[in-house]
């Protein structure tokens, strides 16, 4: 766990890239859930 923070704080582009998969993660889901919607109709 200690290696994974070291390499993290390393990257000073952690906090975007960890967004950004929040972000696609989160579209990805919201889309599956309108699909399953719709096809429940």
């Amino acid at each position: 766990m200690v290696e994974n923070m070291k390499a993290n704080m390393e990257n000073p582009n952690f906090l975007n890239e960890k967004e950004a998969l929040l972000e696609e993660v989160t579209k990805e889901v919201l889309k599956r859930r309108k699909e399953r919607q719709k096809n429940k109709e």
